[in-house]
């Protein structure tokens, strides 16, 4: 799904994973990317430190908030993927010069923990 651009806090992107055949998966799995170019750092979002499930509940409860539906009807989904540990964050980091990607300086981790998010105090990468 493309995420509104008057979001002005939000994931980068959300998918949502298939089956190998293609099919949904009767209980879906989705993967939020959080990107971070040139070492920025995602900021405190309502008090709730950066990559945290405080914060991933606040993005969620933001698209919850959209004056859009589909937006709407994502968030509610979203909420309950993370609630019953169906919603993961991954964190792609990398360099940008003059507009164009570095070469061989992007990489992509899930985020560490019982539920792939990550504590306040854990770095994305260890």
């Amino acid at each position: 799904m493309k995420l509104s651009p008057q979001l002005v806090y939000g994931f980068d992107a959300i998918f949502s994973l298939v089956a190998p055949d293609g099919r949904p998966l009767a209980l879906p799995i989705f993967v939020a990317i959080q990107a971070q170019v040139n070492g920025s750092r995602p900021e405190c979002l309502f008090g709730q430190p950066p990559l945290s499930e405080g914060w991933m509940r606040a993005l969620i409860e933001r698209l919850k908030d959209s004056a859009e539906l589909r937006q709407n009807e994502l968030g509610e989904r979203l909420e309950v993927a993370l609630t019953n540990g169906r919603f993961h964050l991954g964190v792609l980091r990398g360099s940008v010069e003059d507009g164009t990607p570095v070469r061989e300086t992007f990489d992509l981790a899930m985020a560490a923990g019982p539920s792939r998010l990550l504590s306040a105090a854990e770095p994305a990468f260890a």
